[in-house]
């Protein structure tokens, strides 16, 4: 009640001094009615938006929980579809990286995002820092290992257009044995602008 009535006396305009004698509040009843309705409203309407945010808390803890799940989940597969398909990519590049340069690509590593790296100058590098054409080859071999660890029981056919635009002579004539040896096993519609890849 003592915290009642101060709340309501301040809530009352400062009393003028009679003399020398300190002020009084004087509460009315009616006073008093109307601080407890404003109180009680107050107190009511703290009540209601305490509710919505219990509520807004509860679906934002859902929410949370749906988002973290996906991202566990997503994670899995990610790691799934790496341990699935991985060590066939990479054994697939080595066979095409073998069969278009006759050498083993000892050099080249496949980390566990499926992206090449090449040991050189001391230090793992990303194949965009080869030179277009050691690009090109690299990323026709990688493409050939994708679709084989792809496509197990069938073998669909590869449409390539103008895979080795980048290529000097040399390498070109390692690409064009490269392509016959493959059109082996696969049909290959194979598209160039200039009679020099063909």
């Amino acid at each position: 009640i003592l915290p009642l009535l101060y709340l309501k006396a301040t809530l009352l305009p400062p009393c003028e001094p009679i003399g020398e004698d300190e002020p009084e509040t004087f509460v009315t009843e009616e006073d008093y009615e109307l601080i407890r309705r404003a109180i009680a409203g107050s107190v009511e309407d703290a009540k209601e938006r305490l509710e919505q945010l219990a509520e807004e808390k509860e679906e934002l803890a859902h929410r949370y929980d749906v988002v973290d799940k996906t991202k566990q989940y997503l994670s899995q597969a990610k790691e799934n579809l790496t341990a699935r398909y991985r060590d066939p990519i990479m054994n697939g590049f080595n066979k095409y990286y073998e069969m278009l340069t006759g050498c083993l690509p000892k050099e080249y590593k496949m980390d566990a995002n499926i992206s090449l790296t090449k040991e050189e100058s001391g230090g793992r590098r990303q194949i965009t820092a080869l030179s277009s054409g050691w690009q090109g080859l690299v990323n026709i071999c990688l493409r050939m290992a994708l679709v084989d660890a792809m496509y197990k029981e069938e073998k669909p056919f590869l449409v390539m257009d103008d895979p080795f635009v980048n290529l000097d002579k040399e390498k070109m004539e390692l690409a064009k044995g490269f392509l016959r040896a493959i059109s082996k096993e696969y049909q290959v519609l194979y598209f160039t602008c200039h009679e020099s890849r063909i």
